[in-house]
């Protein structure tokens, strides 16, 4: 499997570089699909990203990205919400990111 290059240098949310570095440790090991949606969730930084964002992001079908998330979140990974978006049938959704990032300040 190719190696996947990260910025790891430290981010407007304060995260460390130790917490990057966990970040890519992990990401490292997971198979192509994973390692695509996770890569395309930490570079959205501390923003983050719906589903239906990532969808867009990495042009796999929202069945793929929700499968992917499901995995990455089981291995704590990404963490979700509290915070939500609208999607294109405007719906609220929740927001993801790569757990390097943590929780948005006021959900803290």
């Amino acid at each position: 499997m190719p190696d996947i290059q990260l910025d790891l240098a430290p981010v407007a949310l304060g995260a460390s570089e130790t917490s990057h570095e966990a970040y890519y440790s992990i990401v490292q090991h997971r198979n192509g699909l994973s390692r695509r949606v996770a890569v395309a969730i930490y570079e959205c930084g501390g923003l983050g990203a719906t589903r239906e964002e990532l969808s867009e992001i990495t042009g796999l079908k929202i069945q793929t990205i929700c499968a992917r998330v499901w995995e990455l979140m089981n291995i704590v990974a990404l963490v979700e919400g509290p915070d939500k978006r609208p999607t294109r049938s405007g719906r609220r959704a929740f927001v993801l990111r790569a757990k390097c990032y943590g929780q948005p300040k006021e959900a803290a």
